[in-house]
């Protein structure tokens, strides 16, 4: 009986709703796709690549995802990277250090409906980092020996950024202590990383030097440490960029505080141990001995520098003399394995500084650096005219070259190819049978400087090829002060780089460069992409 009852009542109430749906409003059956495009963004998490996910949406009948260059002030036009039905796309078509924009539209009964939220991304080839993801206190790494990890910071032209935070987490035994060690790759001095341990007020770590957790009590305890960027070495304030950093922690349960040439990773002559302040040390800056050396290290040759000594890169490798130079630092110096007297891609200085030249032709272009409203310096070129060939342009300063007291000055870096040199010159002047002469001090995205001098438009010679260098900052929107003074004593001229001296030089050949103008100096390279992206750089 009941069973009748409920079988009429669903033959009545069947009709009834398509009535209903039929006299429905059209907005009201067609309320368009749930979801507002937004997507979820991871980067780092591969070799050069972002990963893109989003929820997927019953209503739709395919997805469009859109993606755009963040560029120093606005987006760029999107393009479209992805059409089909999935929800995860992987971009690896992406590149080194540019800031990326992706929006996801959604296609229904051949309307499009464009997102309305968007995510924000950064292509980098930084090392993967294996501990992620612990950016939370529930997702910490434990800590046991030590752990490579990245750390970064971007700052995006609509002022959202993308910060990373680690976490991690040490056991301390009843009565014990551990010590915690930073070391940032690249870096001498302080880090550019803060860290805090178990909720106390957090500070910049010091390079090397080991801190102390003490577990006063008698039972086990656990402390979490969080570390994370110091955000004015990462980007200059106001300005969008970035960059990324790699670092070592380091936990030590030797009961007594390690002293700063102990075994960090216990080889003595392995990749990653030796004896010295860095993980690897022992002879050379990077390893002392180990697997890819040839017995001085991978990166030095002997020397601390890069190229000193031998190569490049190995200094006592199975070619003699390095692998990408024969004593030069860049392709093209010196006479290495990708040189050929004057470098592959140079040969008159399509690669600024490498082998002939060091940016093309040296023009003084004084409309090209304009004041902002701090009082810095701001180069901006963005023409497609000067597409395909390389330039240097400079303007002369105000103030004088003064030989007792030197210059300093503040460079950053916003956009443009990473080749592309910016700096200063100094010692300018007019100099009776040669002409206009002054000696050149450039420095590079990526951690190279470069000391030459220009003679009447051209360059000249270069007097310390493109070196790199542990004290500069490397990425986009990152400050780096760089300095140089005259030494009396000597007769040498000081480079110093964030505040640490980097190199001597004496100025040798004729015409030796003794005026007192002084100015600004940025590269437009060959392969700049105007105008996707132009040339930016600032002086203080």
């Amino acid at each position: 009986m009941g069973k009748g009852v409920l079988i009429r009542s669903i033959i009545i109430l069947i009709p009834m709703i398509s009535i209903g749906c039929i006299l429905m409003p059209q907005e009201e059956r067609n309320p368009g796709p749930v979801a507002e495009g937004g997507v979820e963004v991871e980067s780092f998490l591969e070799y050069r690549a972002i990963t893109v996910r989003w929820q997927g949406d019953i209503q739709a009948n395919e997805y469009v995802l859109q993606r755009a260059r963040d560029e120093i002030d606005s987006v760029g036009p999107y393009t479209e990277v992805y059409r089909g039905r999935g929800t995860r796309y992987v971009d690896r078509k992406v590149e080194d250090d540019i800031r990326y924009v992706y929006r996801l539209d959604i296609i229904q009964k051949g309307n499009v409906h464009e997102g309305k939220q968007t995510g924000i991304g950064v292509g980098n080839s930084a090392e993967v980092d294996l501990n992620e993801p612990n950016n939370r206190m529930e997702d910490a790494t434990a800590l046991t020996s030590f752990k490579r990890g990245t750390m970064y910071y971007f700052r995006f032209s609509d002022g959202r950024e993308l910060t990373d935070i680690d976490w991690y987490k040490v056991k301390v035994g009843g009565g014990k202590s551990v010590y915690l060690q930073i070391q940032e790759d690249g870096v001498v001095g302080m880090t550019t990383l803060w860290m805090e341990i178990a909720g106390k007020e957090p500070f910049l770590a010091e390079q090397g030097k080991w801190y102390e957790l003490r577990n006063e009590a008698k039972t086990e305890k656990e402390w979490f440490i969080t570390i994370y960027p110091d955000v004015e070495s990462y980007v200059a304030e106001k300005m969008t960029g970035g960059t990324v950093r790699g670092y070592t922690i380091i936990r030590s349960d030797s009961g007594a505080l390690p002293p700063d040439n102990g075994n960090t990773g216990g080889n003595g002559n392995g990749t990653g141990d030796g004896g010295g302040t860095q993980p690897g040390d022992g002879g050379g800056t990077d390893n002392g001995g180990g697997t890819d050396n040839g017995g001085n290290g991978t990166d030095n040759g002997g020397g601390t520098q890069p190229g000193d000594g031998g190569g490049t890169d190995n200094g006592g490798d199975t070619d003699g003399n390095g692998t990408d130079g024969g004593g030069g630092t860049q392709p093209g110096d010196g006479g290495g394995t990708d040189t050929g007297g004057n470098g592959t891609d140079n040969g008159g200085g399509t690669q600024p500084g490498d082998g002939g030249g060091s940016g093309g032709s040296i023009q003084e272009k004084s409309e090209l650096f304009e004041r902002d409203e701090t009082g810095r310096f701001i180069f901006f070129l963005n023409e497609q005219r000067y597409q395909g060939t390389s330039y240097t342009f400079w303007k002369y300063l105000d103030q004088q070259w003064e030989v007792e007291t030197g210059m300093s000055m503040e460079l950053v870096k916003e956009s443009g190819n990473y080749f592309g040199g910016y700096g200063f010159f100094f010692a300018g002047g007019n100099i009776e049978g040669y002409g206009e002469s002054m000696l050149v001090l450039q420095i590079q995205k990526d951690g190279n400087y470069t000391v030459g001098k220009a003679v009447e438009g051209d360059y000249y010679e270069v007097i310390v090829p493109w070196k790199n260098s542990v004290y500069l900052r490397k990425g986009y929107g990152v400050k780096n002060t760089v300095g140089v003074k005259w030494d009396s004593q000597s007769r040498h001229y000081i480079i110093t780089l964030n505040g640490m001296e980097e190199t001597r030089f004496q100025d040798m050949k004729a015409p030796v460069c003794s005026g007192r103008r002084a100015g600004v100096v940025a590269v437009v390279t060959s392969i700049e992409q105007f105008p996707q992206t132009p040339v930016k750089v600032g002086y203080k």
